[in-house]
């Protein structure tokens, strides 16, 4: 195994100390790979609603961002307020790569 892709709700509250308990966690069991994630509802301030991300981005950087690896491309796209923006559209048409084999995670 390369990595590793949390699909998101890592914790049950976006708040800095619901990651902290998350990253202690983590290095409980003794995590040896990279460890990706894409943003959950849950990983905002509030589950539910469009509201504010800033624990998440602090502790795990862009919501929306690629990689390659092994000749495929693999793309996360955040959808945790309920929607995906016309922007993030447009960035996504971006890197899209049709000779490339792509896997999208929302």
């Amino acid at each position: 195994m390369d990595f590793s892709i949390q699909l998101g709700d890592m914790v049950s509250c976006g708040r800095t100390r619901n990651y902290l308990k998350f990253f202690n966690q983590l290095n409980d069991v003794g995590v040896m790979k990279p460890y990706l994630t894409v943003i959950g509802n849950h990983d905002r301030h509030k589950p539910h609603g469009v509201t504010n991300d800033y624990a998440y981005r602090a502790a795990f950087g862009s919501t929306d961002y690629l990689f390659d690896r092994g000749g495929w491309r693999f793309v996360t796209l955040d959808s945790s307020a309920g929607r995906v923006t016309k922007a993030q559209l447009a960035w996504l048409s971006g890197v899209l790569d049709p000779a490339r084999p792509t896997v999208i995670f929302t």
